[in-house]
């Protein structure tokens, strides 16, 4: 274990160990770098300082990536739906919902976030971090518990450019929910989501707030259903990471690897290099310093 932590880690093992590898890298050999964790939450996936100039391809959760492997992805129609008379606030009983078991690993304070809404509105809180269970192997249970509420906490752990997780795609879309999101910037949200789909946190200036807009929301069925007109407008994919293997993807890589290879065996050397992974992949998380918890 001591051996397996200082290569995951970047330690001095691992540097020998990529070197020997490098030593011995065929000639047009193309290298991939693939996570679709954060760069913060998964800092042991985080290429070390001296993997400079070493993969050649990303394939990441970033749309600048050179093979993209996102979270879900929402797909226009080429004509908007007649409007239904689906009613998204029929049988939700219950108000705020957040699942949550490692309580303490977020980058930023989001257990305290989600304890100071609570004061001012109704918040059940399913995982260790609260007192509810949701266990995933009990399905039919946790869908039956989801479909009584009208809000998810989607507050993702890390604050990084387009890290939109499976807490929207699945907890929220998948089940008819409304998320209440925080995490990445809001031009991400509104760029990668389908419109008007989402509560930002942000938008507000305190928990008391967002919870008296959320009352609104609660109170008015009309305007509740406005945060699912989306559905006239197209559909959503959640993309699990089995999902990120696929043929398309794979033939992507292939183009690009044919293309490198070709241009290797002619010049003797490798056409493209990621001049740091490191550099790239961490800069794309920031710090959050306006998000207000409590009245000023």
């Amino acid at each position: 274990m001591k051996s397996r932590s200082s290569l995951t880690s970047g330690g001095p093992q691992c540097k020998i160990l990529i070197t020997t590898i490098q030593r011995y890298r065929p000639l047009g050999q193309m290298w991939v770098f693939f996570s679709r964790e954060s760069p913060y939450h998964c800092k042991s996936c985080m290429p070390p300082a001296y993997y400079r100039n070493v993969f050649n391809m990303s394939f990441t959760y970033l749309s600048d990536s050179d093979i993209v492997a996102p979270y879900g992805k929402f797909y226009p129609f080429k004509k908007i739906k007649k409007p239904n008379l689906v009613n998204w606030a029929h049988n939700k009983t219950k108000k705020v919902l957040w699942v949550a078991s490692n309580c303490l690993v977020a980058s930023w304070g989001r257990a305290k976030f989600v304890k100071h809404l609570a004061s001012y509105t109704e918040v059940d809180i399913y995982g260790r971090c609260g007192t509810l269970s949701c266990p995933k192997e009990e399905k039919e249970k946790c869908e039956k518990i989801f479909s009584q509420y009208k809000f998810y906490l989607a507050l993702e752990n890390s604050n990084c450019r387009e890290y939109i997780t499976e807490k929207v795609w699945h907890n929220s879309f998948e089940r008819n929910v409304i998320p209440v999101v925080f995490g990445a910037n809001r031009e991400d949200y509104e760029k990668i989501l389908p419109p008007r789909s989402f509560i930002f946190a942000e938008d507000f200036n305190s928990t008391r707030q967002l919870a008296l807009f959320l009352d609104k929301l609660d109170r008015n069925d009309t305007l509740y259903n406005e945060y699912f007109q989306w559905r006239r407008k197209g559909y959503i994919k959640r993309w699990t990471r089995s999902m990120s293997f696929t043929s398309k993807n794979f033939c992507q890589i292939v183009d690009r690897l044919n293309g490198h290879q070709s241009e290797a065996t002619k010049t003797g050397s490798v056409r493209r290099n990621i001049t740091s992974v490191e550099d790239w992949w961490r800069s794309s998380c920031f710090e959050h310093t306006h998000l207000k918890f409590a009245d000023q």
